[in-house]
């Protein structure tokens, strides 16, 4: 796993000029930092939440808990956090849960994303597969019964380890198993909505509009 090899070579570290560093393409398997495919990884990476940062990353907390998980249910907790961080997948997931229709995905495809129907037909199959790849490791682990009540508060001065090195307010979600950071900026605030709309669709219908 790729983000496990990253822990282990640089623990509690910033990653400096991520893009053009050698060292780290050839952690992933490639050949130099000049490629293409390895600046696609770290883009990928991004989107799943498991690294922050530009030109400098460090991985995310949510990464260090994909990693250090104690058991299979931290783990696939973990993991299904970083899969609603891909837009597509989360709405996906609301809509169908982890069994997708087989026949018409595309509709769908096509009214999340607003993309054309030609288009969303085209790539029908390849997002069929890669979602059920992506969501085959958490598909054991019921995710319809959150424990706890969604609690979202604002840290003043709370201490982070950021790129910048510098003191962060943080916007701290807690739900149940879900445990979610972001820096207190215009950027994280819509971080933290979306968030909790993906919340939604692992909330029991009968919890639905009660009081907290």
């Amino acid at each position: 796993m790729d983000v496990a090899r990253i822990c282990q070579a640089y623990p509690k570290t910033i990653i400096r000029d991520a893009h053009i560093d050698d060292d780290l393409a050839q952690l992933l398997g490639y050949s130099s930092s000049h490629n293409g495919a390895y600046w696609n990884r770290l883009s990928a990476m991004k989107q799943y939440g498991l690294l922050e940062g530009r030109p400098h990353v460090r991985l995310t907390e949510l990464a260090k808990k994909l990693t250090t998980a104690q058991d299979e249910t931290g783990r696939s907790v973990a993991y299904f956090q970083a899969v609603c961080n891909i837009v597509l997948w989360r709405e996906l997931y609301k809509r169908h849960k982890f069994t997708l229709p087989k026949q018409n995905l595309w509709k769908s495809i096509a009214e999340i994303t607003e993309c054309p129907h030609t288009m969303a037909r085209e790539v029908e199959l390849y997002v069929r597969e890669a979602f059920e790849v992506d969501t085959n490791i958490v598909r054991t682990y019921n995710f319809e019964r959150p424990s706890g009540v969604v609690n979202v508060t604002v840290t003043p001065g709370a201490q982070a380890e950021a790129v910048k090195d510098t003191e962060l307010e943080l916007i701290q979600i807690r739900a149940g198993p879900y445990q979610y950071e972001m820096p207190f900026t215009v950027q994280g605030l819509k971080a933290a909505i979306q968030s909790l709309e993906s919340l939604k669709a692992v909330i029991p219908e009968r919890k639905r509009g009660q009081p907290s």
